[in-house]
């Protein structure tokens, strides 16, 4: 009876070591997972805040070029050629807007995408 009593006891210590090491394990990929998850959170939110200040940029470009655009001479000149010449660069000018309006709000809208990624990550992991 000893030695069944023995047995189980020592049967017992190695099966609560063995609990705790698989214990650890789970614990140590747990931390391997929210240390990641972190990261990718924390670059997404770099990366979205790069994104928005670059709009910020482009939205202070599109303020200038439309300024820019707006002072540009209106009365007509005296002969054709300067008159074509005074419509291309008008042409010219306002497509420089358009194109500094569509880069702001393509990285306003990705910068946004990628805070929400990262707000979520952050939330759910």
């Amino acid at each position: 009876r000893d030695a069944e009593r023995e047995g189980n006891s020592q049967f017992s210590i190695l099966n609560s070591q063995l609990n705790n090491e698989v214990s650890n394990v789970q614990s140590n990929s747990q931390l391997k997972q929210s240390n990641s998850s972190f990261f990718i959170a924390l670059s997404l939110d770099v990366l979205g805040a790069a994104a928005i200040g670059f709009g910020v940029y482009q939205n202070i470009k599109v303020d200038k070029l439309n300024t820019d655009y707006k002072k540009m001479p209106s009365a007509l000149p005296a002969n054709e050629n300067e008159l074509e010449e005074l419509k291309d660069r008008k042409k010219e000018e306002w497509k420089k807007v358009k194109d500094a309006k569509n880069l702001r709000n393509i990285a306003y809208g990705v910068g946004g995408a990628l805070l929400a990624a990262g707000i979520t990550v952050h939330v759910w992991f």
